[in-house]
């Protein structure tokens, strides 16, 4: 059984996330994807167009990313992956805000959907979002709209950017 995530003694989490922003509202926008630790070196850009419920982790998913050019992930090019973020990182986080609470526990600011953050909110200091990419095992989940990790073939070292249009 999973433990829960307990707070670190000395710290407090707190949200930064906009408020009207849902897991899945960024299908439509374009990003660029640069994977780490890979032989594809050079960076290249997609277009969200659907995202997937994830089975194994309720309340997260995956987007569904059209490729405007075919990427060998692990073998055979592929010209649709799936992107999940994992977090994100900007410029000044947030700007004048504090950084202790008044118990003087230094706050520590997360996003729930960064990857939406960053390429919906244009208030937004996200500059880049770590993500998992993935290569569909099973093609049956693009018609289902939900999968599980046994049907990908998930690739953790990536990040996202918002690509320029």
């Amino acid at each position: 059984m999973k433990q829960p995530i307990r707070p670190l003694p000395g710290y407090t989490f707190v949200d930064a996330s906009s408020r009207d922003l849902a897991p899945g509202s960024a299908t439509g926008s374009k990003v660029k994807i640069r994977l780490e630790d890979h032989s594809v070196a050079v960076p290249f850009t997609g277009t969200l167009v659907d995202y997937i419920l994830d089975l194994d982790f309720p309340g997260r998913g995956w987007y569904v990313v059209d490729l405007d050019t075919a990427i060998p992930i692990y073998s055979d090019p592929v010209a649709v992956i799936l992107i999940q973020s994992r977090g994100g990182a900007g410029d000044d986080f947030l700007g004048d805000i504090p950084t202790h609470d008044p118990q003087g526990k230094k706050i520590i600011y997360y996003y729930k959907n960064p990857l939406e953050e960053m390429l919906l909110n244009p208030k937004s200091t996200l500059k880049e979002v770590t993500i998992n990419v993935a290569v569909i095992r099973d093609r049956v989940i693009l018609a289902e709209k939900r999968l599980s990790r046994s049907q990908l073939w998930v690739h953790s070292f990536a990040t996202a950017q918002k690509a320029s249009t």
